[in-house]
């Protein structure tokens, strides 16, 4: 009887390994092919153009990286005007669709004069804080803007929210969360918004003026806050429905300007500024989950001279911030444990107001030299705080230092600006050595920063101008297989794979034979070009050729599948199974009779 149940047992595994891949399963197949000998695409490689750009950095870490390719040439793909400023808006793109805030207007506020080598940077006269926030939140009375959105493949519009001064928004799951500030109020209100339509879902009234961007995390919505009266400082946490889960309120003193928190394993950092020195700031860590304060550390950043400041960005176990030393006229790039707090590293980078970018193995961040009036960007080992190289910007002004660069497919891209100057180029540098592959010049100066998405570059200008770089580079068509649908099973036969890639790039195969043995990315060959293959059948039986392409980009196909059968006499070649059903066949002639009407789930008889 064991025996019996024993070969029972052998026949399901054989029927199981048969069905890889089965007719009319090709969803299931494809999966399975793709997990099973594909593997997955690790987070901040360069091997995918699909990445999206779903909020202010990219990630809730703030690391300005993106797996998508990125364009090798100013090829413009299409330019369009919103019909509203925006200022330091950054295009978040998402589902085909960017979306971007028009953001603050800021009235003009006279920079001080330049500091002279030979005296102390630190102004005798300090401006009231509150004189700062006038000038900052005074709007020309016609001004309004909103949130717009976009597609992202034509910039054709599609809808706008009418806003008055929304900040940066997070898309996630089809929907749009935003924060503006009403001007008459000085309090900010919570939206979420359809990304498909822009129809209001629901509104949240905060109590505070939300000066930072929208992050969202594990289904948190993460805010930096002001009370525009007291000056005092908190960090919200909110679930995706508006409903406040914590709050953490900052020491006196000390409050959130412009810059936006980091989320990563469970912890979130940000900076909180002494309204006062206008000089002295900390780094906070709190438990993203409950708001506990787990640890800080002591930072300079010198944020009166500029509406943005520098946020911190956390990657795999590290925090990285700008510091930047008023006293001593030095910038620092510091890296500290995002567990313990303790320092890890610290470079001289110069005077910096940008966010780094975190990518693989690198840190990017950009500052000005104070005694060449250059400006610099670096490359920064993320593990030992070396330098692996700095380039001189290809253009110098005064505080020519805070646009904070993004990073994908091997280079860097950065509009430099600051607040004595703000540029209207946009960079692409070569991330191996800081080397300029292209340029770009804008109608209009800028104070925002890149994104990267599907293989694009988008940017915005003061004027309500988009541009986006690059074409999307087209997946190859779905295999065509051709070859004899049935055969003899021991017998070689050749068969015909043909795919044609929109862009004309060469293509590689992927083949499954459906019996365990594959052929992996044949290539490269050209597009449209068939190529032929021959495969033997060991055992009889029903399978699938299942073939994927892809192209230099790494652009997959779907997979093409053809069905092909082998119905042919011959022994399975494992001969100690066969042995086996053999002595059952011999005791159990019944048994027997039944292998012979369902043989061919394993060929195991000779037929």
């Amino acid at each position: 009887m064991k025996k019996t149940i024993v070969g029972i047992i052998i026949c399901t595994l054989l029927i199981a390994a048969a069905v890889l891949p089965v007719a009319g399963t090709e969803n299931y197949n494809t999966t399975k092919l793709e997990n099973h000998f594909l593997g997955t695409t690790e987070q901040g490689s360069t091997t995918s153009d699909g990445d999206w750009w779903p909020m202010f950095r990219h990630d809730p870490g703030n690391t300005g990286c993106s797996s998508s390719l990125a364009p090798n040439m100013n090829q413009l793909s299409w330019q369009q005007n919103i019909g509203d400023d925006i200022y330091s808006g950054v295009p978040i793109v998402v589902d085909d669709k960017l979306y971007i805030s028009t953001n603050w207007y800021y009235d003009t506020i006279e920079p001080p004069s330049p500091p002279e080598m030979t005296k102390t940077l630190i102004p005798e006269k300090k401006p009231s804080l509150f004189k700062i926030l006038e000038d900052t939140t005074a709007q020309k009375e016609e001004y309004f803007g909103g949130v717009y959105c976009l597609n992202a493949d034509t910039g054709a519009p599609l809808w706008n929210y009418q806003m008055f001064a929304p900040n940066d928004p997070a898309v996630i799951d089809g929907k749009v969360y935003v924060t503006d500030f009403g001007i008459y109020s000085y309090y900010s209100s919570l939206y979420c918004l359809d990304a498909s339509t822009g129809s209001k879902i629901w509104q949240k009234p905060m109590n505070d003026w939300v000066v930072s961007s929208t992050i969202v995390a594990d289904d948190k919505i993460y805010l930096g806050c002001l009370d525009y009266y007291s000056l005092s400082g908190t960090l919200e946490c909110l679930d995706l429905n508006g409903n406040d889960i914590w709050t953490y309120t900052l020491p006196p003193n000390e409050s959130i300007w412009f810059t936006s928190p980091a989320v990563c394993d469970g912890r979130v950092y940000f900076i909180g500024m002494d309204i006062y020195s206008y000089y002295f700031s900390t780094l906070y860590c709190l438990d993203a989950g409950t708001g506990q304060y787990l640890w800080s550390q002591p930072l300079f950043s010198w944020w009166f001279y500029g509406f943005g400041s520098s946020s911190p960005v956390c990657n795999d176990g590290k925090v990285y911030v700008s510091d930047l030393d008023i006293y001593s006229y030095f910038g620092y790039l510091k890296c500290f444990d995002a567990v313990t707090g303790s320092q890890l590293w610290s470079y001289n980078i110069g005077w910096s107001f940008s966010t780094p970018a975190v990518c693989d193995d690198s840190v990017f961040a950009t500052a000005f030299d104070l005694y060449s009036y250059y400006s610099w960007i670096y490359r920064i080992d993320v593990t030992t705080g070396a330098l692996i190289w700095k380039a001189p910007l290809p253009i110098s002004g005064y505080f020519l230092s805070s646009g904070s660069p993004v990073v994908a497919d091997n280079k860097i891209y950065v509009s430099p600006s600051g607040y004595y100057y703000s540029s209207n180029e946009l960079y692409c540098l070569d991330a191996d050595d800081g080397g300029l592959i292209w340029s770009y010049t804008f109608d209009y100066p800028t104070l925002s920063s890149p994104s990267i998405a599907d293989g694009r570059v988008y940017m915005a200008d003061w004027m309500g101008n988009i541009y986006a770089f690059g074409y999307r580079n087209e997946p190859p068509s779905t295999p065509y297989i051709n070859g004899p649908p049935n055969g003899k099973a021991g017998k070689p036969y050749d068969y015909t794979f043909k795919s044609t890639d929109p862009d004309g790039d060469d293509v590689y195969y992927f083949i499954y034979w459906g019996d365990g043995t594959m052929e992996t990315w044949n290539g490269p060959n050209p597009s449209g070009e068939e190529i032929t293959l021959s495969h033997t059948w060991d055992e009889k039986g029903t399978y699938n050729i299942s073939a994927k392409a892809k192209d230099i980009y790494n652009s997959e196909s779907d997979w093409g599948i053809l069905e092909v059968t082998m119905p042919l006499n011959k022994i399975l070649a494992d001969s100690t199974i066969v042995q086996i059903f053999e002595k059952l066949a011999q005791r159990f002639p019944l048994l027997a009779r039944i292998f012979y009407f369902i043989r061919p789930c394993g060929n195991i008889f000779l037929v």
